[in-house]
């Protein structure tokens, strides 16, 4: 009876690690894939702010008797010219397809239709671009 007793508490006490041990292994193995994930968003983060200093303008405009030029103020490249912003949006659309233009620091104008709007209501647009790169990547297979 004794050894009986002596088999069961071995047994229990198997099952006690066994499962201590599991959960041990169960949290590691989270740790590590959280951490993968991390790493993977940080990636992902950096692509994206790749891909949005590529895409964002920042607007010079010049006037020279009644066209308006405009310049990319970091690298002074040549944007979009016209006499009226509906012209300068028609350059800007054949030419810079979803790309951001910051004017002034107070109106934004950006891709598929070149609206102008304030500056306050690019968080908006800044979602939505946001949204197309999530959607782009998730076809991808990236995420």
């Amino acid at each position: 009876m004794e050894d009986l007793m002596a088999f069961g508490a071995w047994l229990l006490d198997l099952a006690v690690w066994s499962m201590f041990w599991f959960f041990v292994f169960r949290a590691i193995r989270w740790v590590i894939d959280l951490r993968a994930a991390v790493e993977e968003a940080g990636e992902l983060r950096e692509e994206m702010v790749a891909t949005l200093s590529k895409i964002m303008h920042g607007v010079k405009q010049e006037k020279h008797k009644d066209v308006i030029y405009w310049f990319d103020e970091e690298s002074d490249a040549f944007l979009a010219q016209g006499r009226t912003v509906d012209e300068i949006r028609e350059h800007l659309k054949q030419r810079w397809k979803d790309h951001i233009f910051l004017i002034n620091g107070t109106h934004v104008m950006a891709g598929p239709d070149y609206e102008l709007q304030e500056a306050a209501d690019a968080d908006k647009m800044g979602q939505t671009f946001a949204n197309k790169m999530i959607d782009r990547m998730k076809a991808q297979g990236r995420l």
